[in-house]
């Protein structure tokens, strides 16, 4: 159904349960016996499934920051509208992105421990947040 819409080259990639079993489709075999030899974090990075989160990101980055719908009343302006939006947050990422640090607790007896957030600019200019807990 599936490859009649898309053509044949198009692989349905569905993440399987972790207690699946085998069944008739031989593809999700694959897949069950490649998450129960190597791991679920293996099996995402060898079939691609990390790509498809990205997308998944970025779109509802898109959603979040420009909002869900389209605002234009023509065609033109429909059209238009996404490569204007998608242009100023290519823009606002190329500022730079927040990087986390994890900081070890030196014990448990301080009751301390930190977290920074460093953001970095492309143009190398550098800020520092920590957080105590």
């Amino acid at each position: 159904m599936i490859r009649d819409v898309f053509g044949p080259d198009v692989e349905l990639v569905i993440p399987p349960p972790g207690n699946a079993i085998s069944g008739d489709c031989a593809t999700r075999n694959v897949h069950i016996q490649m998450n129960a030899d190597h791991g679920r974090i293996a099996w995402q990075k060898s079939t691609g499934y990390v790509q498809r989160s990205r997308v998944e990101a970025q779109i509802d980055r898109y959603k979040q920051v420009i909002g869900p719908a389209l605002r234009g009343r023509n065609m033109e302006c429909q059209t238009t509208e996404p490569l204007i939006a998608i242009e100023a947050l290519n823009r606002m990422t190329d500022l730079g992105r927040a990087a986390y640090e994890r900081v070890i607790c030196s014990g448990r007896e301080s009751g301390k421990c930190a977290l920074s957030l460093i953001y970095a600019t492309r143009s190398g200019t550098s800020f520092t947040f920590s957080l105590a807990r």
